[in-house]
């Protein structure tokens, strides 16, 4: 339910979109936005380890500081 809702919104916004812009300028637009967050896939890729390190560790004291109170 809520796909076909949210395709729904999406093309109206898309008919809004080709009807104020035009569909060259439209299509540029979505194309400038996926190439502005090409650096955010880059970050995630390059310091997702370490991300990832810090909060298995962060877990693993917090369940000592719990199994330590009880």
């Amino acid at each position: 339910m809520v796909r076909c809702l949210v395709a729904a919104v999406g093309v109206s916004v898309l008919q809004l979109l080709f009807d104020a812009i035009g569909v060259g300028w439209t299509f540029s637009l979505f194309s400038g936005l996926c190439f502005s967050t090409t650096p955010m896939l880059l970050v995630a890729r390059r310091y997702s380890s370490e991300w990832r390190k810090q909060r298995e560790l962060a877990e693993k004291s917090k369940k000592e500081k719990q199994a330590s109170t009880l």
